[in-house]
């Protein structure tokens, strides 16, 4: 025979109709932002978390909502009844009904012995001792908190008072949050994405953020809003170009350094994307490079282990590409990364390790990759002339490339006196804005021959003024003829 329940209509409506309002959405979506501000099934999960954590001698809590007059559902569990979550449990005959009919906090110190257990469910759950808390707001009933023990007579009764004295709250807290979802599920309904930003913006702002910054990298890749430009990179014993780094700007009024769009990129979950797109934009300037030069495209760790560089590179000779490894995330999985670029080495790329010297990470680079070329930071080379340190450290490291069989290119070579000092030391290669700026990929050849001639310390080809007209000679010497003698 059912048990009928006397007194109010026992269930959870508002927060069941919560529970129906959840959903992870889509990326970029603010009505899934809301829903994670305001989830009342997290809100009951770190419920659960903080009783196992405050009661001490407790090994499990589970969290019930009523579904109907006569049973209730376990949502949200921790500890050793964490599994159990998703099992029902009828009301009749059961502890935690008999806590829900009276509205009390009620103790098992042994629920073999005990009459109000429903000893089906605490056998099954490994349940001896048990603190059934009920939770409700004013009239309605919502659920239960049950606090156990897989030994007997584990609580004592300050654990009930202390349970009980925030069973208030507990129901309060997790009630707010249901009617909080359903009228903010009832704003949203209908009332386009203007709304649901608002509502982010209020109750999530940083994921708010996060969205506005992933719709202006889509912008940027859908637009290709970025331009690049290339800096020539030069012998340092003959002054012939080994080639050209390719570097991304940002259009659009975008302020920022290139490395904190990147950066911004991959926090917004598009940084491969992007990296990507603009690999394939400069691998397509290749052809504009003289044959016998390589192109360096910088590129980060989760780049080069996507599996995805050779089709970005398109049709282009891959021997003549060096992909630089920079530094916007960590290296995670080392082995991994070397796998993947074995495959890209194979087909005839070539690496390079960025900031050499910089610090620890890009020296474990160098170590566990292996690379074809070191480049150099430019803060070793900044005032290297000057700086016996900075000179020793360079001399070492370029050593350090000799025995092993890479290149080293000097990065930031800014004045005559620092070129003169990395060619001293048998620096093989080097860029800076001493040889060469960054420029478009039509002023390279002009650049290649004056970064040339500075290298080998030729003076620069100056171009004579071009010589007057006639007519332009006939004014002018007919304005010197008018000047009054002195």
């Amino acid at each position: 025979m059912t048990h009928s329940v006397r007194g109010p209509r026992l269930q959870a409506s508002a927060l069941l109709e919560a529970l129906r309002h959840r959903g992870t959405g889509q990326a970029g979506d603010p009505n899934a932002l809301v829903r994670e501000a305001i989830d009342p099934l997290a809100l009951m999960q770190r419920v659960a978390d903080q009783a196992l954590a405050m009661i001490e001698p407790a090994d499990g809590v589970l969290i019930g909502v009523m579904i109907d007059p006569e049973t209730l559902r376990y949502v949200c569990g921790a500890g050793y009844l964490g599994g159990w979550v998703g099992e029902p449990l009828a009301l009749e005959g059961s502890l935690s009904g008999e806590a829900i009919r009276s509205g009390q906090t009620l103790l098992s110190d042994d629920t073999e012995l005990d009459g109000r257990a429903n000893k089906t469910a605490t056998r099954a759950f490994d349940v001896r001792s048990s603190i059934c808390v009920p939770l409700g707001r004013g009239v309605e009933h919502v659920g239960i908190i049950n606090v156990s023990s897989a030994k007997t007579h584990a609580f004592g009764q300050n654990d009930v008072a202390l349970l009980s004295g925030l069973a208030e709250f507990m129901s309060a807290v997790i009630g707010a949050a249901a009617d909080f979802t359903n009228t903010t599920a009832r704003l949203l309904s209908g009332r386009g994405e203007l709304a649901g930003r608002f509502v982010a913006g209020v109750l999530n702002p940083e994921g708010a953020e996060a969205i506005a910054l992933r719709e202006d990298v889509e912008q940027i890749l859908a637009e290709r809003d970025f331009t690049l430009a290339f800096q020539p990179i030069f012998s340092l014993e003959r002054g012939e170009p080994l080639g050209a780094e390719a570097l991304v700007r940002f259009d659009g009024g975008r302020g920022e350094p290139p490395d904190v769009w990147l950066a911004r990129a991959h926090r917004a979950g598009l940084g491969v994307e992007l990296e990507l797109a603009i690999v394939s934009a400069a691998s397509d300037a290749l052809a504009r490079l003289p044959r016998d030069t390589v192109l360096t495209i910088n590129a980060g760790p989760d780049v080069l282990a996507s599996g995805r560089l050779l089709h970005a590179l398109g049709d282009v000779a891959p021997g003549r590409i060096v992909l630089e490894l920079t530094e916007h995330l960590r290296v995670e999985d080392y082995p991994h990364l070397a796998g993947a670029l074995g495959e890209l080495r194979g087909a005839g790329v070539r690496l390079a390790i960025d900031d050499a010297g910089a610090g620890f990470a890009s020296l474990t680079h160098i170590l566990r990759l292996a690379p074809d070329y070191i480049k150099l930071d430019r803060q070793l080379t900044r005032g290297i002339d000057n700086d016996t340190g900075r000179r020793c450290l360079a001399n070492s490291l370029a050593r350090f490339a000799e025995e092993t069989g890479a290149s080293m290119i000097a990065e930031g070579i800014e004045s005559a006196a620092e070129l003169d000092v990395l060619q001293e030391l048998g620096i093989a290669h080097g860029q800076g804005f001493y040889l060469a700026r960054p420029g478009p990929i039509g002023a390279l050849a002009r650049a290649f021959a004056s970064g040339g001639r500075r290298v080998r310390h030729e003076p620069a080809i100056r171009i004579p003024a071009a010589r007057p007209t006639t007519a332009g000679a006939i004014a002018a010497r007919s304005r010197v003829g008018s000047q009054p003698r002195r």
